[in-house]
């Protein structure tokens, strides 16, 4: 084998992304046609955290959705009830991704967080082309910089868009931070479908908005379980990108030195001894 200089070889430097996912009206605003409870302030914390994460150096997506028909929760992972979904199975690998669990499947969908699923009256219609709702959040739009993307999804999972895999490809990125409306809507089928195209994941718990403490807590679990994500705060994000200080060592932190290492090695004569020394005659008397 002949010896590689890497010093040769091409450096590729990957990227990290925050995605917004439906940061519009209709979810963050009071007057919305779905909004979210907790916590009342999400779209204060989403502006600061974009534009914290931007200063960072990362990458800001913001995602919306747009209602065109109807689509089916039997084709993406959400959750619809307060209870969490099927365990993660051993030989579950993270590229594959997972099938709907048993307690979706039954019947048609009448939650009302379902909103693009419109197969019950007891669905609000939102995100719906020309209304208000449909527009990002006063507050989150002007935390919005020249230089983010934006993606319009007509699916639940942010993927179902080629724009987005497209636009994290061109753009080198390996590190998906997810935060928005609803974690166990939108966030949870964008997080899922992530992991299955390989992306390394983050949950920002306390950026996520919805309406239920026990479908958040369990979208999070099952999030975290189908995935192996992180889940942080974006205090902890932001913490995460700073680089560490190295440890200084002072004078009296140089270890001691035992009284026996002194004699440990034994002290020879320079050259310059011992040139003299072999000049010198020997006289016995």
């Amino acid at each position: 084998m002949f010896p590689i200089d890497r010093s040769l070889l091409p450096s590729l430097s990957t990227r990290r992304a925050l995605i917004v996912v439906d940061p519009q009206n209709d979810f963050l605003s009071e007057d919305g046609a779905l909004p979210v409870k907790i916590p009342m302030d999400l779209p204060e914390r989403i502006a600061d955290l974009a534009t914290s994460f931007r200063k960072s150096g990362g990458d800001v997506i913001w995602v919306c959705s747009r209602f065109e028909k109807s689509r089916s929760i039997l084709e993406e992972q959400v959750l619809t009830s307060e209870r969490s979904g099927i365990p993660r199975s051993p030989d579950m690998s993270r590229g594959r991704r997972r099938q709907a669990s048993p307690q979706l499947i039954q019947g048609p969908c009448e939650c009302p967080e379902a909103f693009l699923t419109q197969e019950s009256a007891k669905v609000p219609k939102c995100v719906r082309p020309g209304t208000p709702g449909i527009d990002i959040h006063p507050v989150v739009k002007e935390a919005v910089g020249s230089r983010d993307y934006s993606v319009v999804k007509s699916y639940y999972s942010a993927f179902r868009s080629e724009q987005l895999l497209r636009l994290l490809r061109m753009r080198l990125v390996t590190e998906l931070f997810i935060c928005g409306a609803m974690t166990n809507i939108s966030i949870m089928a964008t997080a899922v479908d992530a992991a299955s195209h390989g992306y390394t994941i983050t949950i920002v718990d306390d950026c996520c908005g919805y309406h239920n403490m026990m479908r958040h807590r369990n979208a999070v679990k099952q999030i975290a379980n189908t995935t192996g994500c992180d889940v942080l705060s974006a205090e902890g994000v932001l913490a995460s990108f700073k680089p560490k200080p190295k440890p200084s060592r002072k004078p009296s932190d140089r270890p001691a030195t035992s009284p026996g290492s002194r004699y440990s090695s034994p002290i020879l004569p320079s050259s310059k001894h011992l040139r003299k020394i072999s000049h010198c005659r020997f006289n016995p008397w």
